[in-house]
């Protein structure tokens, strides 16, 4: 079971790494499947992630009868792109911040997933970092 876990983070690692070609990428993301379902089944709820704020966040949302799987797995899929564009390219001013109250945060990432500026918070953004002006 932890073997599962292991085993699927050292592949996500390994492929979002610096210098990575991009080879086989339909593989693993199907392997990175397969070992995250078996993983996922297998665990006790209360273990199943490393920061107790994501099953929170899950939960507050499935209260909301707006709420709809499918559009908070896009959302965490974005969350997931942008914190992978911060690792690589940290020199890159438009990710030392996030405007929370922009367009596209507002209709595609806040209306979805409502809580998900935790997750920022997690990754290192501090209160400061995002920009509730604009």
């Amino acid at each position: 079971m932890g073997s599962n876990r292991q085993e699927a983070q050292t592949l996500y690692n390994d492929t979002y790494r610096p210098g990575y070609n991009g080879t086989n990428e339909a593989k693993i993301r199907e392997r990175l499947d397969e070992l995250t379902y078996q993983y996922l089944t297998n665990v006790e709820p209360n273990n199943r992630f490393s920061f107790k704020e994501f099953p929170d966040i899950i939960i507050k949302n499935l209260t909301n009868s707006s709420f709809q799987p499918h559009k908070a797995k896009r959302v965490f899929a974005k969350i997931e792109t942008y914190l992978i564009q911060v690792v690589t390219n940290p020199w890159k001013k438009e990710f030392h911040s996030i405007r929370e109250y922009c367009g596209f945060y507002q209709t595609r990432i806040e209306s979805n997933l409502k809580g998900c500026q935790t997750i920022f918070e997690l990754a290192g953004y501090g209160t400061s970092e995002v920009d509730r002006t604009t």
